[in-house]
Parts: structure tokens; sequence; C-alpha cells
């Protein structure tokens, strides 16, 4: 099947049956279209529609128009109206092209979305739209949808709106080469622009929180729903003198002292099932062998529609702090034994002093 041109005889009284319409002329022509003539006066009826529904409605009506498979006019007006409806409200340029590469279709709302209007794209080579720098990887594309019938491929690229400047789009390709009706690569450009600039924002906050952590002076971790450890920072990595990659996953783990193993992994396993905080002392390994008692504060992520996302965490060193607290409870432990000792002596010199018996007549005898 071959495409279209705007001097097809089909075409021009396609082309002439609409001007009559607009013109509230209608002719009592009857016209048998081909499948591509059908496209092509959709186009031109959807167009049409957001300039005069009822006036579009009654061409269909009174066109007479039946298709090569034989579809009734009330079936076909259905779909056209259908179709004028939905290409109106979606976010989605369609597009065909034919097995030579050339565009025998684009939708209407590629003026919407891309400034286009759709007889400015038919009969063009579809790859004049690309973006230079993504021609070799959309022709590498292409050529896997032509040896792929029937199988979806999406990938993106910047496509050239009518102004000149490129939009970044989401395209999902399909070849229906082979189906009678369409003939060529069915196409769904998806404008992704606001996409990409949420993405480039999240990128930069990513990148800001990565400077931030790598630069802080406390170990932080974080983990996905799965309690899988997906990212630590550059002072954990100091700290335990081990890859990132030996710590992601369950590795954190390894150097978790063997007698609080258990009891760490239980606790932190119960905060992940009731999404709460959590507080938990281990003894962690350090790079220099030693193990270093370990204070791990988590708390749940949550995205802005409530989902939860997993943990961030951050450990502090408090190894010093517990031999403080040790030695401070030695220092209590000695002062209330020398404190208890001095009761006792007191009680003691009490005890002496009340059982030694006066001298009679001291003062006497000392004279």
């Amino acid at each position: 099947m071959g495409s279209p041109q705007l001097d097809d005889a089909h075409f021009d009284r396609i082309r002439r049956k609409v001007e009559e319409f607009k013109k509230n002329e209608p002719s009592k022509e009857h016209i048998q279209l081909t499948v591509d003539e059908t496209l092509l006066l959709i186009n031109e009826l959807v167009s049409l529609k957001e300039q005069n529904t009822k006036l579009s409605e009654e061409l269909v009506k009174t066109s007479q128009i039946t298709g090569n498979e034989g579809y009734s006019i009330e079936a076909l007006h259905k779909v056209i109206l259908l179709y004028g409806s939905m290409i109106s409200n979606i976010s989605d340029v369609i597009g065909i092209i034919s097995p030579d590469g050339i565009m025998k279709y684009k939708s209407p709302n590629i003026t919407k979305w891309f400034g286009w209007l759709p007889d400015e794209r038919i009969g063009t080579n579809a790859l004049a739209t690309i973006h230079p720098d993504d021609l070799e990887h959309v022709q590498k594309i292409m050529q896997e949808v032509l040896e792929n019938g029937g199988i979806p491929v999406t990938t993106e690229f910047r496509y050239q709106c009518k102004d000149g400047s490129y939009k970044p789009v989401e395209v999902t390709s399909v070849n229906l080469i082979n189906d009678h009706l369409i003939n060529g690569i069915l196409l769904n450009y998806r404008d992704i622009t606001n996409r990409k600039k949420e993405e480039e924002a999240l990128l930069e906050s990513e990148s800001r929180f990565r400077l931030m952590s790598d630069n802080a002076p406390v170990l932080i971790w974080e983990s996905g729903t799965d309690t899988q450890c997906n990212y630590v920072n550059k002072s954990y990595i100091d700290f335990t003198g081990r890859t990132p990659e030996q710590e992601l996953g369950k590795g954190w783990t390894e150097n978790v002292h063997p007698e609080d193993l258990q009891s760490c992994i239980e606790s932190y396993l119960e905060s992940f099932r009731k999404k709460c905080k959590f507080r938990i002392e281990y003894r962690l390994m350090r790079a220099d062998g030693q193990y270093r008692w370990i204070l791990n504060n988590g708390i749940p992520r949550f995205t802005p529609d409530g989902s939860f996302s997993g943990y961030i965490g951050s450990c502090i060193d408090i190894t010093d702090i517990r031999q403080a607290e040790i030695e401070l409870q030695k220092s209590e432990r000695r002062l209330r034994a020398i404190t208890d000792s001095a009761n006792d002596a007191i009680l003691m010199m009490e005890m002496i002093i009340q059982s030694v018996e006066p001298i009679p007549n001291f003062s006497v005898w000392v004279r």
C-alpha cells in the first residue's frame, strides 16, 4: 500500500468534500476510500470537529463513506467520532511509517504537542525530525523493530518541533507491516519534557545528598523496602575498610560481632515490619580489626503519597562513651564503697565512745 499524496485523486476529493462542508455546501457525491485515505479524512474531520462538531458529524453521515472492508456508515461514523474525542484528550501522538521509511500518517494532536500540521509531516522522511545526535540510536532501534514483527519497542530521543526546538519524547514502535490495515510501523509519541525535568531535579537532589552524606562525620546507610542495604556513605566505608559492594545487601552484617548479630537483625527486621524508628546498639568491626560499639538510628522513609520506601539511618561510634560510662560506674562504686566504709568507721567510733566508762573525780585527780 503506497502513501497517499496531496495530489492523489481520492485525496483531492476528500479535500473538496471537506471544503464544501466548511462552506455549508455539501454535494451528494459518494466516496469509496482506501484505508490510507480514510486516515487522512479522519485527520480532516478531527480538525474540523474542533471548529464545528455538528458540521463534522453531518459530513460523515451524508458522505456515505465505506472503506475497503465494507464498513457501514454508522460504524465508521462512530469510530471517527470516538477517534476524534480520544485524540483531542490524549497526550500520545500517533504516527505510521511506511516500509520505506516515509511518514504516512500523523494524528491531528501533533499540532498541540509539537506545532506541526499533520500534512507537513506526511510524505516526508520519518527520520528528518530526529536530533542528529540521536539519529544513529534511532536507526538501530528501527532496524530492531523491522526484524521483530509485532513486538513493541520503546526508546527515547529528541524530536524536532516546528519552531526548530527539540523536545524529549518516549516512542513505542511496533512492526505492523503485515497488517493489511496498517501496513507500516505504528508509533506512539509521548512528550516527556516534564518527566525529564523531574528526573534532572531528582538527580540533582541525589547528587547534593551524596555530597553532604560523603562529607558527614557519621556513618550513613539506606535500604529499600526489601530490607536490603542499597547505599553506604564514604564514612561508613572508611570505618569498615571494605568496598561499597561488600556492604550492600546483607553484607553489612558480616562485620557485626557474633554475640550481637541475632539480636541486631531481629530488632532491625521487627522495625521494618512495624515501619517505625529504631535505636540499636551493637559491636561492629573497624578496619583495624577492633570491635567498636555502634549506635544505629533508623528512620522509615515514605513517598509523598504515603507509600513506604525503606529506611535511612546513621551510625555513630559510642565506644568511648560506653567506656566513660563504665569508668563512671566504677568510680561511683568506689565512692559508694568509701562512703559505706566511712559510715561504718563513724558508727564504730560512736560505739567505742559509748562503751568507755568515764573516770571518776577526773578534775580532782588532775590537780
